[in-house]
């Protein structure tokens, strides 16, 4: 706010002094001030507001026995609608599953292995179900969550026992 004050005190001192004769030393500096607040104003534009929500995973490992279902958590805080954000889950950095405009996308691998509940995306839940887990599967999960240009990481380790 106090750096778009300087620019409008700048500017009003500038077109004072061009009555002056200084007239493409004006446009250079409305430009370059222009130019800059801009360049903030995208910036900010940019950022994820810490008011707005956070992603929610758990500290420790999920643990589960090999040949069950497992539910990996993930929530919004506060609980916000997800249904209009993009989430893309990989396993290492490989891309097991993807929501995006209302649709979802598996890998082959996971085709029939992985599911997320539209309806608890609606509350803010992006937990994925992985069905008949083996050892295989142990590993991170990464969750990805794209909104308004703003990106929210986060990561669960998953421990599959024999």
């Amino acid at each position: 706010m106090l750096f778009c004050r300087v620019i409008l005190s700048q500017l009003s001192v500038l077109l004072q002094w061009r009555s002056s004769g200084g007239i493409s030393l004006i446009w250079s500096l409305i430009l370059f001030h222009y130019h800059s607040l801009a360049c903030m104003v995208k910036a900010a534009k940019c950022l994820c507001p810490a008011q707005d929500f956070r992603l929610v995973v758990p500290t420790g490992p999920v643990r589960t026995d090999s040949g069950s279902d497992i539910i990996l958590p993930v929530h919004l805080s506060p609980e916000t609608n997800a249904v209009s954000m993009e989430i893309r889950w990989f396993k290492g950095t490989e891309l097991i599953y993807q929501y995006k405009n209302g649709q979802e996308m598996r890998n082959n691998d996971y085709k029939n292995r992985v599911s997320v509940s539209i309806q608890e995306l609606r509350r803010g839940n992006l937990a994925p179900t992985l069905r008949n887990v083996q050892q295989s599967d142990s590993g991170d999960y990464t969750c990805k969550l794209f909104h308004d240009r703003c990106q929210k990481t986060g990561v669960i380790h998953l421990q599959v026992r024999k």
